[in-house]
């Protein structure tokens, strides 16, 4: 069950990339020029700093998840929505310039989302064959 047997390190490291999206809220302007590689627009700043409290919260959740088992169900199918929606998103939008700064976490994104339908997919199976034993 390698997906159920790695969930710990794989929720602490993406936990870790995800969390690095709060310097958007406390550094947008170093943020927006720097990781994602846009212009910052002054206007949009209350945009970049919401999105990145939001997203490096998500992140500071899947770092409690590794940790707390019970946190994990809620955790992942948040995660994996939200990162599933990132990746459509960049996937409908390739050969947009303006989407390179966000390929990394969009690479990480879709490891995370395909983690979680593999720890899914194990814990379903391990479900069936403990109702299978009884």
């Amino acid at each position: 069950m390698f997906f159920t047997k790695y969930v710990q390190k794989m929720l602490l490291i993406t936990g870790i990339g995800t969390a690095a999206a709060l310097a958007y809220a406390f550094f947008p302007q170093w943020a927006v020029s720097n990781i994602g590689q846009l212009p910052y627009l002054e206007q949009d700043f209350v945009f970049y700093q919401h999105w990145g409290i939001m997203v490096g919260m998500m992140g500071v959740m899947m770092i409690g998840a590794a940790f707390k088992p019970q946190w994990r169900e809620s955790i992942m199918l948040y995660s994996a929505v939200e990162k599933g929606f990132m990746v459509i998103l960049l996937l409908t939008n390739l050969g947009n310039p303006h989407i390179n700064g966000f390929i990394l976490a969009g690479v990480m994104d879709t490891v995370v989302v395909l983690w979680t339908l593999g720890y899914w997919w194990e814990q379903k199976r391990a479900a069936d064959v403990s109702i299978a034993i009884r």
